[in-house]
């Protein structure tokens, strides 16, 4: 009876002992964890044979770097962009993410790159990055609105309280584009969001003027002005 008291005894503390380390092991995991808190895997819908497709290319792929280093050949940086566009298709946040750096650790001023960069940081939750990526991007190529577009709409989703910096990046596009729809809506809609009635239609008059077939730009502009008419 006693050796069996005993036994128990002994095989409880081994429990014990498994489950402290088991949660310790646990434990430096999720603290050795870079993308702790972040969204990894995103949803994607996609029929069988075309995620077949990503996948075997995305391996084909990161088997072919692998052979590449293991030889200490130099990497076609394009391989990198290949593996972070179909990572990407497939919802793997994490890998795009990590080709992109390897890529842009190679060329730092690839401003596709950069943008694409901020994109894929911005889905996984990483906020102060990404917006430090929209501006690197930014940085390196003014003259294209897309990327102007990209961080209004970062701003607007993510900081909307964060108002004067929207207004500052329409300002800047126009500093170095010019007047475009884009812009001019974009400060119409940020006017109007202001209660600044005038100002908001003056812009989308010059919006209109760029693009005068657009019913759907002429309709916001008349909803505008008929909210500043129910205001007064």
């Amino acid at each position: 009876m006693t050796l069996s008291r005993q036994r128990a005894i002994g095989l409880i503390v081994a429990v014990v002992v498994i489950a402290v380390v088991a949660y310790g092991a646990s434990l430096a995991l999720r603290n050795n964890d870079p993308y702790k808190g972040l969204v990894t895997e995103r949803p994607v819908t996609m029929e069988d044979s075309t995620r077949v497709y990503f996948e075997d290319r995305l391996k084909t792929t990161q088997a072919a770097i692998a052979a590449l280093e293991a030889a200490g050949e130099t990497i076609d940086l394009n391989l990198y962009l290949s593996v972070a566009s179909d990572a990407y298709s497939l919802g793997h946040l994490a890998i795009a993410r990590e080709a992109l750096e390897l890529q842009l650790a190679g060329n730092s001023i690839n401003y596709v790159a950069w943008n694409n960069y901020a994109l894929v940081l911005e889905e996984m939750g990483d906020y102060v990055p990404a917006e430090s990526a929209f501006q690197k991007t930014l940085e390196i190529e003014s003259g294209i609105e897309k990327y102007y577009d990209d961080y209004a709409n970062f701003l607007k989703v993510h900081f909307p309280e964060r108002r004067d910096d929207l207004k500052a990046l329409y300002e800047t596009s126009i500093e170095v584009g010019g007047q475009g729809l884009w812009n001019m809506k974009g400060l119409g809609d940020w006017y109007a969001a202001d209660g600044q009635c005038d100002k908001a239609v003056d812009h989308y008059k010059v919006a209109v003027t760029l693009d005068p077939e657009n019913q759907a730009l002429k309709d916001d502009m008349m909803s505008i002005k008929q909210t500043c008419v129910e205001r007064e």
